[in-house]
């Protein structure tokens, strides 16, 4: 399992990536890349603060 710092920096690759594509649904498909690890580096981080209580 990755870190939470792991999941986030996996958005922000995507989201870089988004930045540099011209074609929208490229741009679009990597924007959902980058929201989808978002989600997960959420959830990671909730899992996280649940066990440490």
């Amino acid at each position: 399992m990755k870190t939470v710092a792991e999941y986030r920096e996996f958005a922000r690759a995507c989201a870089e990536l988004a930045a540099k594509l011209a074609d929208p649904k490229d741009k679009e498909a990597a924007l959902l890349m980058a929201s989808a690890w978002e989600k997960v580096a959420n959830e990671r981080e909730a899992e996280l603060s649940k066990k440490a209580s």
